[in-house]
């Protein structure tokens, strides 16, 4: 906690400290660069004349708003959800509809996510030296090279190169930054603006030993939740990955097979916000085992039961509404079973071990390339089945945390 802010001239009585408004250019760069937690940057103005505690409250929103925008714009290219499009249009005008290419294909998208979580760590530490600003514009050089790049590519090894790898590095750095930064500006809403982070200080110049605390690996309920998390995110990529591939083998036009990925993304944003305001009040393990079980039904039963248009079209709005809350709650989660402390650090590691989860929609190509069932439907089973298994190993996380005994263990806000 910093010390309070005492006039030169008496060294005696509190003063009001200077705000956003009152500060010159240099010292608004200082201020914003310092990090630390003096000023509640959820207000444009410290309404507070003592510096020894800022009320919690204040960092509430505010100016906070144009932050998850901003977060919300440089994310909104970096998420992956349109490679399912990409894939699609790749197999019908360049490399062909066999079986094979759609697995090598989809190795395309499966690498950048791949490389989002594993650059996880690495991007912690870039950011605690160049911080916020300049880890973007590290991202901004790493995604336009890799999509310029992969615009000349004649072979799946160069998309894998291009699309998949640059492209990925520089999705990481947006990422990280985004769910790192904007939860620093609130308080109350944490599950409105992508869940809560740790408001420590960073410091320049820190130690590496000092921003990777590889200890957090020894908390079992972190790897419980490492393995609840890559079940559901391996089904998650599924349908993104193949709904469109799936249209065309119905004989629905281009055109609506990208509509349907674009309803799943729109309400995805939609159900991202609502599950953010639900979490914030039921708890966010609640609030993701239960549309994560909706995600799971509705891919057991809808998509399944989805031959046209009206059917896929209800399964993409469910799906996209309850399927990506976990990506939403995630940082929440992690910070309960880490603790503020260990958050930074515990999430970054939590991003690595969940690696595997990219590799879902591949596990799902090679088990439809060799399964003797009608088409597309192990992509179905696996999806359904990845999520009720990844919810019932959430069940028992939160069973596990809750501080009640009996049936107050169930009803347990966490």
């Amino acid at each position: 906690m910093p010390a309070p802010y005492f006039d030169q001239s008496t060294e005696s009585t509190l003063v009001e400290p200077p705000t956003l408004k009152t500060l010159d250019a240099a010292a608004l760069e200082a201020f914003y660069r310092s990090d630390t937690e003096t000023y509640c940057p959820g207000s444009m103005e410290n309404k507070h004349s003592d510096m020894a505690g800022v009320d919690d409250d204040e960092c509430d929103g505010g100016y906070g708003w144009f932050v998850v925008i901003a977060a919300f714009l440089v994310q909104l290219t970096g998420l992956g959800i349109v490679t399912g499009v990409m894939q699609d249009y790749y197999q019908q005008h360049n490399f062909g509809v066999d079986p094979s290419v759609a697995l090598q294909l989809s190795l395309v998208g499966a690498a950048a996510n791949c490389v989002m979580n594993l650059m996880s760590v690495f991007t912690q530490v870039l950011i605690s030296f160049v911080g916020a600003k300049g880890g973007i514009l590290v991202a901004a050089v790493f995604c336009a090279a890799g999509l310029e790049l992969a615009s000349l590519s004649t072979e799946i090894w160069h998309l894998l190169l291009t699309q998949g790898i640059v492209y990925g590095i520089g999705c990481s750095i947006i990422f990280y930054v985004g769910m790192s930064t904007v939860p620093q500006w609130f308080n109350k809403r944490q599950g409105v603006a992508l869940g809560l982070a740790n408001k420590r200080p960073r410091e320049k110049n820190t130690k590496i030993k000092d921003i990777v605390d590889l200890s957090v690996c020894k908390n079992v309920d972190l790897l419980i939740w490492v393995l609840a998390d890559t079940l559901i995110e391996a089904g998650y990529y599924v349908p993104l990955f193949f709904l469109p591939s799936y249209s065309t083998f119905l004989g629905l036009t281009d055109s609506q097979g990208s509509l349907l990925i674009s309803i799943a993304s729109a309400c995805n944003a939609v159900g991202r916000v609502l599950t953010g305001h639900i979490g914030d009040r039921i708890g966010y393990m609640n609030t993701t085992i239960l549309c994560c079980i909706v995600a799971g039904i509705a891919s057991l039963f809808l998509w399944t039961l989805a031959y046209d248009f009206q059917m896929l079209m209800a399964f993409a709005c469910i799906f996209g509404l309850t399927g990506g809350v976990f990506v939403t709650l995630g940082p929440s989660i992690t910070k309960i079973v880490t603790g503020p402390e260990k958050f930074e650090t515990g999430y970054s590691m939590f991003l690595l071990l969940t690696v595997f989860a990219m590799f879902g929609p591949n596990i799902a190509a090679i088990i439809e390339a060799s399964a003797n069932a009608s088409a597309f439907f192990s992509y179905k089973l696996f999806t359904a089945g990845m999520y009720i298994s990844g919810t019932i190993v959430l069940i028992y996380l939160k069973l596990k945390l809750a501080p009640a005994t009996g049936l107050s263990r169930i009803t347990a806000r966490l």
